[in-house]
């Protein structure tokens, strides 16, 4: 799978950078930015593979009757058996490391803010994450606004607690969802209830409870939009820095 990000010009990017601030400054940001591109494309990846297994397990097990059952011969069965856990062994693997390269995508995106607008006094570099990061509006600016699309949704919120409750819970049993509206299984596989309750101080005993999400067109739909966001974000990124002035090197001395 491919995304929009294959174009975003991350070398030119890095000159202008290196141009204004200093180079251990400029390594953090565009570490940062490229970290969110190779972010969307293993997500990707990892959805081709979510699809390939999510396949396998409806047609050995989800969509799979009693009556097809008692037709099959002992050793078909035992087959079968084996075709569809190790098909969910491998759906739940790659559906957990897409959610998660996906999740990561907006603290990796508040890194890069916070050594772009300055924060190092406000903050520690180890307690940069996105939620903290909107609590500086007049720092960030324009950029706010990239940040707050990117997490300030029930898509990622979704995301969020799915990636939680597949961390500290394991994931929920997968079932199809009963629709006359997707003909294809696959795009009626979910897995459910995700339900979270959470105790950080900025949502103190909040519960979330999502509806059950069809998990392979949410996750193509996810991957589209983020890609959409941080191409916004690093236009609006190569915007600022060329309009500031680059730094003074004193002639002899070696760049920071």
């Amino acid at each position: 799978m491919t995304t929009s990000t294959d174009d975003i010009p991350t070398f030119a990017l890095k000159q202008e950078l290196l141009r204004v601030f200093t180079t251990a400054r400029a390594e953090d940001i565009s570490s940062s930015v490229v970290s969110i591109v190779n972010r969307l494309q293993y997500a990707g990846l990892h959805l081709k593979e979510v699809k390939i297994h999510a396949k396998v397990a409806v047609e050995t097990g989800l969509m799979f009757s009693d009556e097809e059952s008692e037709q099959m011969s002992d050793e078909d069965e035992d087959t079968r058996f084996q075709q569809f856990h190790h098909s969910m062994f491998y759906l739940g693997k790659h559906v957990i490391e897409c959610v998660q390269h996906l999740h990561a995508i907006a603290d990796t995106m508040a890194y890069a803010l916070y050594h772009v607008v300055d924060l190092t006094k406000q903050l520690k570099s180890s307690d940069v994450y996105s939620h903290k990061l909107l609590k500086y509006p007049e720092q960030l600016g324009t950029f706010e606004t990239s940040l707050k699309t990117l997490v300030d949704c029930e898509r990622f919120g979704y995301l969020r607690d799915f990636n939680n409750q597949a961390k500290h819970k394991g994931l929920p049993r997968p079932k199809l969802l009963d629709s006359s509206e997707e003909s294809e299984p696959i795009h009626r596989l979910f897995f459910g209830p995700i339900a979270q309750k959470h105790e950080a101080s900025h949502r103190q005993g909040v519960r979330y409870i999502h509806s059950n999400v069809p998990v392979v067109p949410f996750l193509k739909d996810e991957i589209k939009r983020m890609a959409e966001v941080h191409n916004e974000f690093v236009t609006k990124l190569m915007t600022h820095v060329l309009a500031l002035p680059s730094r003074v090197i004193v002639r002899g001395q070696s760049a920071p």
